[in-house]
């Protein structure tokens, strides 16, 4: 009886051991692929990546180490509360592109580029889905539009004169080049006029309504020296 135990697991061993060495063995069986490919194909996939650049947006303004706070440890109005050599105290030291510590600008303009990044990937994809109305694909890309160029805005008021990309990237890319300030803000007052007639007067908590659109958009026209322009928008708010 124990021999004919010990021939079982030498044959269940021999059996395991062929079985782990089979290379079909080791190939993945995934129950889905998580990629734009089989995701931003229709209009939940699309609205899926709203929500992400909606969160995108948030780190502007209570994230760790976020972009406003960042700027405002940099003025008389705050100072970095933690007591310690990664906090900014000596600005002209610490503030550098190759600061390694709290509230890096590196880390600002790396952020802006994953979260243009983003909206470039929805833009580029507006047309996959088949839309419900026409609307609502209009609704959805002046959503997208906002987003690229608020961050748009603040880089150029961050650095001056940045690489425009307005298309989605899909691979490897090594030649970019800075475009002016001047002609980004143009670029953002094309889209923003496009949206401000596409972005919804109510929303869900989060989402970006018209309002939002002509705020952001006064700030464009105000930065780009159109004061009347930017008049007529903030009035939309105002009103």
């Amino acid at each position: 009886m124990k021999y004919s135990n010990k021939i079982s697991f030498l044959l269940i061993a021999i059996w395991l051991l062929s079985s782990a060495c089979s290379e079909e063995w080791l190939e993945p069986e995934p129950l889905s692929f998580y990629a734009p490919e089989n995701v931003f194909v229709d209009e939940s996939g699309l609205e899926s990546l709203l929500i992400t650049m909606r969160k995108d947006l948030r780190w502007e303004y209570d994230g760790p180490n976020g972009g406003l706070v960042s700027e405002l440890v940099t003025t008389d109005i705050a100072i970095a509360s933690p007591r310690n050599n990664r906090s900014p105290r000596e600005l002209d030291v610490q503030l550098t592109p190759a600061t390694d510590g709290n509230y890096r600008m590196l880390d600002y303009f790396i952020n802006a580029y994953e979260y243009i990044r983003n909206a470039n990937v929805l833009i580029a994809r507006i047309d996959a889905p088949d839309w419900s109305s026409e609307d609502k694909r209009n609704e959805v890309l002046a959503e997208a539009l906002f987003h690229r160029s608020y961050w748009y805005y603040r880089l150029v008021h961050q650095y001056g004169d940045v690489p425009f990309i307005g298309n989605e990237i899909q691979e490897a890319k090594v030649d970019f080049f800075s475009h002016s300030r001047k002609t980004i803000l143009a670029k953002l007052i094309e889209d923003m006029q496009f949206a401000v007639q596409h972005l919804p007067e109510a929303a869900v908590p989060g989402a970006i309504t018209v309002y939002a659109g002509h705020y952001l958009l006064a700030k464009i026209y105000l930065a780009d020296s159109q004061f009347a322009a930017a008049v007529q928008s903030a009035t939309e708010v105002i009103n």
